[in-house]
């Protein structure tokens, strides 16, 4: 495994975790939301 495939791996993994660390947090209040409306 060279460096510049390993530097790319690490950048993708950042990214995704970036991206997907907001789009869990918003999931979760928007259920939390839902279950308060719903009563």
């Amino acid at each position: 495994m060279t460096t510049r495939s390993y530097s790319g791996l690490m950048l993708i993994a950042a990214h995704i975790f970036l991206v997907g660390l907001p789009i869990a947090f918003i999931a979760r209040r928007r259920d939390r939301f839902k279950r308060r409306t719903s009563g």
